[in-house]
């Protein structure tokens, strides 16, 4: 029976040891899991909201840049487009320049160029041409600035959207894949075109698909959701208009909801990033039709981030705010992947646990048993009758057993704190290196681990993606530089060269990606040092800049090629900094000539010191740029009139950084202007003096009848009509001698007279003031006239002899002869001057201040004029050769 009894309690004594011990870790393990998953996921809900928040905030940046880009192309072409600057240009000409700016973006669906009054006066394919758009939200904008609208349906060109397909990437037809009776989508961007003098010409308008900006959230999403499935994004207009978003959301507006607190979560989302102007994150219960279980019915918990777009550069933004959201249970599923874990290793630990404790236990009953036998024996005398008191070494044995059982549960006790401290450490150690990774991975740039050496050793998740890489093990230990093409492999050398010195560097080239994709790239390179200060290793920092490339190489093309036009930059402070082909082509200067120096060297003498600081000041203070125009200098020293404008370069806070300059060369232009001035001036001071002569012609002239009167009079006004033709062929710059002479005699030249022509002339090309023509014209007809009443013109033997010759150049004394052979003897000089002879004087004389001498021998008469081609004109004063003394005929 004793035997019995001691084997039923070995029994209790193992299964009660063995179940402390399952209990124990069971407890141990639920009390890790709960901890695991409390740390585990705090670090995953704001590891997700980082993600979510950064990702926002690229979706932000390229947005704007996006659409800074397009308001600021529309500016460069409307400040460059000569046919839309210039009033007369055709319909076609200025078609023709908006047809090359929608080609340089695919995503353009229609530009266009609308008159002052608001009617569509071309576009690039021709649509909507004559449509009044005067009430249009970005026409009433552009007239008065750079201009950005908002996202709106085109319900005017709906009929039309599959004829803007063309050109670009989009196949004709499938250029806006809405649904069946949806209308496009247009975000607007125009600015005003104006001329030389600062008037408003027309306003240049351009209508960009938005899709555009679903390429945009599509570029920036992708990778979010490669690393967190199910992620979502937003854009939300500052009217609370949904422009982007899953279906259900998609093109609805922010309300308040009866029974659910989601969209009052999103609508404090906006207004907390309007408020704050910064990206943020954070976790709230969104309204999802058909989910229970929820804190709030029909609702599930996401995770969610947030960015405002501000704008970029001169370009405001449209106050739109970027969502990203997860699904906190998606987001937060390896917390419960890891508790599921911990509690699963428990359960196995519960069990080892409780087979350790079985064997433990039957170790421990052995000398359990003996010492209760030797207890029993003691307590018992020999014949096994139980002794009526113990002993005192019975006692003693006992305390010792106590003490010692103590001392193994303390030693017990010590190891199993050591155990959960270095569980601890462990877990912590694991959480941090899970989160750093977590947070490389959500990292929008491509990010390496480089040896010293040269060897790829790390690249983050989203790196990969942006390489094209599939499987990083493949290119792990491979050379960094062997990535880059051939002509960039020593550049990126020499950078990993610095940064193993202990240095910083950066740099930009192109790289495609593993799958031949190019790409452009802003890369950074930086030591990584270990706890003692060495040197270990390199990390790069690699940007993706292809789509700023791209822009600033079609900027540079377009710039480039307008050759026509001087564009260049100076500082604050007015010295060149940038000077382009165009600037060259105009001025003569190359760059290494004029970079650096003060702008002031390309006015002209008078203008140089007004000018230059009066714009300074114009500018500093002008929101847009101001007229720039006025007289230049070459470097050969030649006056240019350049014709331009000059805006203020500032920075992101507002700050002058420079000025931008853009003229054109319109040197023949102004001089066509001054010379139409000139003529206007000189027609109006010709038809006095013509009015003048016929006046005293008409008072002056005596007739023995009217009909004879009528005869003289007409003659000398015909005379008067025939130089003012003369004049005008040649735009009123002068008169050709010979076809003057030859107006007034050609019924004597060539007449087939048997003895040969009546009038002779001879003399080299003579091209006559136009303040000469007139006067001369009249001289001729009197002395033809009188030649025809009464000298050789009026026999039929008589002749002409017209000879002429410049002194002092073309700018001389003309001298003239007229010589009259076989007409009536003359035998006695006329003593009575008539109307001729006080022409011929007073017109020579006192109207072109030259000196006429008149000789009667019995041949004929003799008429020498000696006329200066250069005169004084009393409106300018300039000097003249015969103010002052008349030149003296030749004896």
């Amino acid at each position: 029976m004793p035997e019995v009894g001691t084997k039923r309690h070995r029994l209790r004594f193992r299964v009660l040891l063995a179940t402390t011990f399952a209990v124990l870790a069971l407890g141990a393990a639920g009390t890790a899991a709960l901890l695991a998953q409390r740390e585990t996921t705090a670090a995953l809900r704001e590891d997700a909201g980082a993600d979510l928040a950064e990702a926002a905030r690229g979706l932000a940046e390229l947005l704007d840049r996006g659409l800074f880009e397009r308001w600021r192309d529309v500016q460069v072409a409307a400040a460059l487009g000569a046919a839309l600057r210039d009033p007369a240009s055709s319909s076609e000409a200025k078609r023709t320049e908006l047809r090359r700016l929608r080609e340089t973006f695919p995503d353009y669906a229609l530009v266009m160029f609308v008159s002052p009054e608001g009617r569509v006066v071309a576009s690039d394919s021709g649509l909507v041409e004559g449509v009044d758009v005067s009430r249009r939200e970005y026409f009433l904008g552009g007239r008065e600035g750079p201009f950005a609208g908002d996202v709106h349906d085109a319900i005017l060109l709906r009929g039309l959207v599959k004829r803007l397909g063309q050109p670009g990437p989009r196949p004709q037809g499938t250029a806006i894949p809405t649904g069946p009776g949806e209308p496009p989508r247009f975000v607007d961007v125009a600015t005003p075109v104006r001329g030389s003098d600062g008037a408003l010409i027309g306003v240049m308008a351009a209508h960009l698909f938005w899709e555009w900006a679903e390429d945009v959230e599509a570029s920036v999403l992708g990778p979010l959701r490669a690393r967190r499935p199910g992620a979502e994004g937003f854009i939300i207009a500052a009217d609370g208009s949904v422009l982007l978003g899953p279906a259900p959301w998609r093109g609805g507006r922010l309300t308040p909801v009866e029974g659910s607190a989601g969209v009052s979560a999103l609508q404090q989302i906006v207004a907390t990033a309007n408020k704050e102007r910064s990206h943020g994150h954070g976790a709230g219960y969104w309204p999802d039709p058909g989910r229970v279980g929820a804190r709030v019915a029909g609702s599930a918990e996401f995770i969610a981030g947030w960015a405002p777009t501000g704008g970029h550069g001169g370009y405001g933004g449209l106050g739109w705010t970027v969502v990203a959201r997860q699904e906190a249970e998606t987001a937060l599923a390896p917390a419960r992947q890891l508790r599921n874990r911990i509690l699963l290793w428990g359960a196995a630990a519960a069990v080892a646990a409780a087979l350790l404790g079985w064997m433990l236990a039957n170790r421990l009953a052995r000398p359990i048993e003996a010492l209760a036998g030797f207890s029993a024996s003691l307590d018992n005398d020999e014949a096994g009758r139980p002794r009526s008191s113990r002993s005192a070494g019975s006692v003693a044995r006992t305390l010792e057993e106590a003490a010692l059982t103590g001392a193994l549960s303390g030693l017990a006790a010590d190891r199993d704190v050591a155990a959960a401290n270095f569980g601890r450490a462990r877990e912590k150690q694991l959480e941090s290196e899970a989160f750093l990774r977590s947070v490389l991975d959500a990292s929008t740039d491509c990010l390496k681990v480089v040896s010293l050496d040269g060897r790829l050793e790390f690249m983050n998740a989203n790196g990969c993606l942006l390489m094209e890489i599939d499987n990083f093990e493949a290119v792990r230990g491979s050379q960094w530089a062997s990535l880059w093409p051939e002509q960039t492999r020593e550049r990126v050398r020499q950078a990993l060269a610095t940064a193993a010195a202990g240095g910083e560097e950066r740099f930009e080239a192109f790289c495609p990606t593993a799958k031949g994709a190019p790409r452009w790239w802003d890369v950074a390179i930086a030591p990584v040092r270990d706890p003692a200060g060495q040197i270990v290793r390199a990390v790069c920092v690699a940007r993706d800049i292809t789509a700023r490339q791209e822009t600033d190489e079609r900027l540079q093309l377009i710039v480039e090629s307008a050759k026509d036009y001087a564009i260049f930059t100076t500082d604050h402070e007015n010295r060149i900094v940038d000077w382009l082909a165009g600037a060259e082509a105009v001025f003569g200067w190359a760059a290494n000539e004029v970079v650096g120096h003060d702008a002031a060297l390309l006015h002209a003498p008078e203008e140089r010191e007004t000018r230059l600081a009066l714009e300074g000041m114009e500018v500093a203070q002008a929101a847009e740029s101001v007229p720039n125009s006025g007289w230049h200098v070459r470097k050969d020293g030649q006056r240019v009139f350049i014709d331009g404008r000059v805006t203020a370069l500032r920075d992101p806070s507002g700050a002058l950084r420079g000025y931008l300059r853009i003229g054109q060369d319109v040197s023949d232009r102004r001089a066509a202007e001054e010379r139409s001035v000139l003529l206007m001036r000189e027609v109006d001071h010709r038809a006095k003096n013509a009015l003048a002569v016929v006046s005293a012609a008409l008072r002056l002239t005596r007739a023995p009848d009217l009909q004879t009167y009528i005869r003289v009079i007409e003659g000398r006004v015909a005379a008067l009509a025939r130089a003012q033709t003369l004049l005008a062929q040649d735009r009123w710059t002068g008169a050709d001698l010979g076809a003057l002479l030859r107006g007034e005699l050609v019924p004597f030249l060539n007449s087939g007279r048997k003895g040969g022509p009546w009038v002779e002339m001879d003399g080299p090309t003579v091209v006559l003031p136009a303040s000469a023509a007139q006067p001369l014209a009249m001289v001729v007809h009197e002395l033809a006239t009188n030649a025809l009443k009464y000298g050789a013109l009026s026999s039929p033997n008589g002749s002409v002899s017209i000879t002429w010759r410049l002194e002092g150049g073309p700018q001389g004394i003309l001298r003239l002869l007229w010589t009259e052979r076989g007409g009536p003897m003359i035998s006695v000089r006329p003593q009575r001057r008539g109307f001729g002879s006080r022409v011929l004087e007073g017109t020579v004389r006192d109207q072109l201040g030259g000196a006429v001498s008149v000789n009667w021998h019995e041949a004929g008469l003799s008429c020498e004029l000696a006329v200066p081609l250069v005169r004084r004109s009393l409106s300018d004063g300039e000097p003249t050769a015969h103010e002052g003394r008349h030149p003296e005929p030749t004896p």
